[in-house]
């Protein structure tokens, strides 16, 4: 069973319990989709404590951790960077600085950010996480935390199903959601692949494709074949091999209804 979230109770937990309190925000969108990049100048101080070595040891095994041939590379120096993979679900990096926080609320309409990090990736970035969730109480914003380890299929695929869960939720309430986990190319697009999925008439071809046609990315397909079978068959993890290779890969019209109910009970 997921764990519930109640609304009334503005707490700061793991997963589905949301900082306080609810926000709102309208922007209008561009054939349904964004792409926004921060201006020039507006990373946060905290980079220039970082280096640019750090940016380039974390590209490095993250193409190892990956697999990526031809890999996708992160650079916090340009701010945030993100895009609207469906209607009022964005997918992008991690705010670096409250003023971060802000800027989603402000600029874009975030109500709820989903975050996908660890506290080591916190510490690594010098990302003053306390602050973010201070600025956020102050403008009316929600931030979840659902961490995983970076680079770890396993890892993902465990925090996926209420992911999942607290997007929707935020959702349903009308709200804008912003996930991220550092760099916006692994994690933070798995989740929301799985959310097409899952509540979209789609194949986890269809949405793969129709998110990294969007944002280019490659998230690991297999974390999120295996959370759908763990939301169907209440697995734990299990492995897949035993299964035909296009096993979960399409759920009928009943299966996708189920896993609906399930992540919402």
């Amino acid at each position: 069973m997921l764990p519930l979230r109640n609304k009334h109770s503005p707490q700061v937990l793991r997963c589905d319990a949301a900082m306080r309190s609810q926000g709102r925000g309208r922007l209008p969108s561009i054939h349904g989709m964004q792409t926004r990049r921060s201006q020039q100048g507006e990373s946060p101080p905290s980079w220039q404590m970082i280096g640019a070595s750090k940016s380039a040891n974390y590209n490095q095994q993250m193409q190892k951790q990956m697999g990526w041939s031809d890999p996708y590379q992160y650079y916090p120096d340009r701010g945030l960077y993100y895009h609207e993979v469906a209607p009022n679900l964005f997918c992008g990096s991690q705010p670096q600085s409250p003023d971060d926080i802000q800027r989603l609320r402000q600029n874009v309409g975030i109500g709820t950010v989903v975050n996908l990090q660890q506290d080591k990736d916190f510490a690594y970035w010098n990302v003053d996480h306390g602050a973010h969730q201070h600025r956020a109480s102050e403008i009316g914003l929600n931030i979840i935390r659902c961490p995983a380890q970076d680079f770890d299929p396993d890892s993902l695929r465990a925090i996926i199903p209420s992911a999942v869960r607290s997007v929707q939720q935020a959702l349903g309430r009308g709200e804008k959601v912003y996930v991220h986990c550092t760099a916006g190319l692994g994690r933070a697009p798995g989740v929301c692949i799985a959310h097409i999925f899952w509540f979209q008439e789609k194949t986890l071809d269809e949405a793969y494709n129709h998110l990294t046609s969007i944002r280019p990315c490659g998230p690991k397909r297999e974390s999120i074949r295996g959370a759908t079978f763990d939301v169907l068959r209440g697995g734990t993890g299990e492995n897949l091999i035993h299964l035909p290779p296009n096993a979960f890969d399409n759920v009928s019209r009943d299966e996708r209804a189920e896993i609906q109910r399930r992540i919402l009970a």
